[in-house]
């Protein structure tokens, strides 16, 4: 009986590392995505920041995926009025300019 409940420990440790880990980079790339002035980088970022930069300190690993759940959350949710809002005060893009024909082309034709 107690063998078997050592064996399942690494198990739900991973599975709940792994929901950790979920909501951290949920969070925290929501977050990331909207406040960034690339959100092209938002993704690559949130992996770097919450999968790859904690790996080693293993042992700390599920309280730095505590900290960034919070700090997005938080800051998602006291700054998403504002970050909308700079988003929105931001000019809108130039239409994409029509292809007008070459000056030759044009001589050419008339011709």
């Amino acid at each position: 009986m107690m063998g078997t409940i050592l064996a399942a420990l690494p198990s739900v440790w991973f599975a709940i590392q792994t929901f950790a880990d979920v909501l951290a980079v949920c969070w925290f790339g929501m977050w990331l995505g909207l406040s960034v002035k690339k959100p092209d980088l938002a993704t690559v970022w949130t992996i770097f920041f919450v999968l790859i930069l904690p790996s080693p300190f293993w042992f700390a690993d599920m309280v730095l995926d505590l900290v960034f759940v919070i700090w997005g959350a938080t800051a998602l949710q006291q700054d998403f009025r504002l970050v909308l809002s700079r988003q929105s005060d931001a000019p809108a893009p130039l239409p994409p300019q029509l292809l007008l024909p070459l000056p030759t082309a044009q001589r050419a034709h008339r011709a």
